[in-house]
């Protein structure tokens, strides 16, 4: 059986609606087999690169807006959000923290969730 785009087009998971940098809607839901919790990595396919020496494809690289996890699921839908989050260490010295440690320095550990970097109607999505 022969395949066409319109058949590979059908099947892709993409981005339906962009709720917010943090939140997109995909095209697949449950019927589709998607689960909550499950991960996913959004892209968008960028320019074919070639072989500096045999100067033969190597196909096109994918360009990342980030990964998510779904959060919502419904039959044909689903609601993933960004999992990304970048590790933040800052210091505080005496006068500015609550708490003074015989350095009079504090180490502060926090975590910052990170958006989907410019994210689209029709951006492709993939699990991992």
């Amino acid at each position: 059986m022969n395949h066409t785009t319109n058949d590979t087009e059908k099947t892709q998971i993409k981005v339906a609606e962009v709720i917010d940098r943090y939140k997109l809607v995909i095209n697949k839901g449950l019927n589709a087999g998607i689960k909550k919790e499950q991960r996913f990595l959004v892209y968008i396919i960028g320019d074919e690169i070639f072989d500096p020496d045999t100067k033969e494809s190597l196909g096109n690289l994918d360009i990342i807006r980030g990964t998510g996890r779904v959060v919502h699921l419904q039959d044909s839908m689903a609601t993933i959000e960004s999992d990304m989050i970048r590790h933040i260490h800052r210091s505080i010295r005496d006068g500015f923290s609550t708490f003074k440690y015989m350095g009079g320095e504090e180490t502060i550990y926090e975590t910052e969730k990170i958006p989907f970097e410019n994210p689209s109607k029709g951006d492709l999505v993939k699990p991992v």
